[in-house]
């Protein structure tokens, strides 16, 4: 990966359910509600992203973002996104907390990571 690019990168704290989904490959796609850190310009296709297990963590995960959709409704996503956004076994278990989080924000970015283990971004994580 270009080191210009890991300038930059896009900091994605996780709680350890979300983290050990991504880890574990049975997550693929964050969702994230738009804001001032998060929208149309911060995630774009290209940008390598630094997953981090919570705010003080040494476990870091590098990748980069391959595809970007909004919607304004999560439960509205097309099924394979949200297979990957939100697996159906921590859906089950999460609900309320989805559905809380689906009425906080009007709009969502929706954005599909491809982890890289060698990614050089880790060190500005």
């Amino acid at each position: 990966m270009n080191d210009e690019k890991c300038d930059n990168p896009l900091f994605l704290p996780l709680n350890v359910i979300w983290y050990t989904a991504f880890r574990d490959g049975i997550k693929k796609w964050e969702i994230r509600g738009i804001g001032n850190q998060y929208n149309k310009k911060t995630v774009r296709v290209g940008r390598e992203v630094a997953l981090r297990r919570g705010y003080n963590t040494k476990d870091n995960m590098g990748g980069i973002i391959t595809s970007v959709v909004t919607t304004n409704d999560i439960w509205t996503l097309r099924k394979d996104i949200l297979d990957e956004a939100i697996p159906i076994e921590i859906r089950e278990l999460n609900k309320p907390w989805i559905d809380a989080y689906n009425e906080k924000y009007n709009e969502f970015i929706i954005f599909k990571i491809e982890l890289d283990e060698a990614s050089r971004c880790l060190k500005n994580a």
